[in-house]
C-alpha cells in the first residue's frame, strides 16, 4: 500500500469570472412588482353594549361593585373587549361619580375563551398582586367575574395567570383554583 501524501495540498489557480457585459446607456431596466396575493379582508369593527363593574367605597367603608353600561367597539370578541375596558379603569365621568377599579395596574388580558359556560380569562402576572390586601383581591375578582358573567354565554370565570391555573392570588391566599361565580361574592 502506498503511503498517503503529506504536506500542503497543491494550489489550484483561481477561476476567473467572466467580465460583465458593458452597460448599454440606452437599455431600459424594468422591475416587475410581484403579483398581488389575495389578502384577508380587514376585520369588521362592530359595536355592542356591555356592562362592566367598577367599585364604590361607601361612607361606612364597604366596598360595593356597581354596574356601569358601556358602548364598545370590538373586532373579535365582545367579552375580551369588555374585560380590556374594565382593566383600563374608570373614565372621568366614573371618577366624578366616585367609582374606581381595584384591578392592579399593569394587568393585561392575554387571552379569553368560553367553553361550556366557563370563561377562561388569561391575565399576565400583574393580576396576582393587589396592594389593597384581602378586600382589594376580593373586589378585583368580583369586578372581573361580574363583568364576564354579564354575558349570557358565561356562567363562571376561571382565572389563569400566564396560561396556567393558579390556586391562590397574593400572600393573603384568595383561592382561584376553580371557576368563580357571582354567588361567590354575595355576603
Amino acid at each position: 500500500m502506498a503511503p498517503l501524501p503529506t504536506g500542503p495540498a497543491p494550489e489550484t489557480p483561481p477561476t476567473a469570472l467572466p467580465d460583465p457585459p458593458p452597460e448599454d446607456p440606452q437599455r431600459e431596466i424594468v422591475i416587475t412588482p410581484p403579483a398581488p396575493t389575495p389578502e384577508q379582508p380587514p376585520a369588521t369593527q362592530q359595536t355592542t353594549r356591555a356592562t362592566i363593574f367598577l367599585i364604590r367605597v361607601t361612607d361606612d367603608g364597604r366596598i360595593v361593585a356597581e354596574s356601569v353600561p358601556r358602548v364598545m367597539n370590538f373586532t373579535t370578541s365582545p367579552l375580551s373587549r369588555a374585560i380590556e375596558t374594565l382593566i383600563a379603569g374608570p373614565d372621568a365621568e366614573d371618577h366624578n361619580r366616585g367609582l374606581l377599579s381595584l384591578v392592579p395596574g399593569g394587568t393585561r388580558l392575554l387571552s379569553a375563551r368560553v367553553q361550556d359556560g366557563v370563561a377562561f380569562l388569561n391575565f399576565n402576572d400583574a393580576f396576582r398582586y393587589n396592594t389593597m390586601g384581602l378586600e382589594g383581591y376580593l373586589a378585583q375578582l368580583q369586578q372581573v367575574v361580574l363583568t364576564a358573567t354579564a354575558f349570557s354565554s358565561v356562567d363562571a370565570v376561571q382565572i389563569l395567570i400566564d396560561g396556567q391555573v393558579v390556586e391562590y392570588l397574593g400572600g393573603d391566599g384568595i383561592y382561584v383554583g376553580r371557576p368563580l361565580r357571582p354567588a361567590d361574592f354575595r355576603s
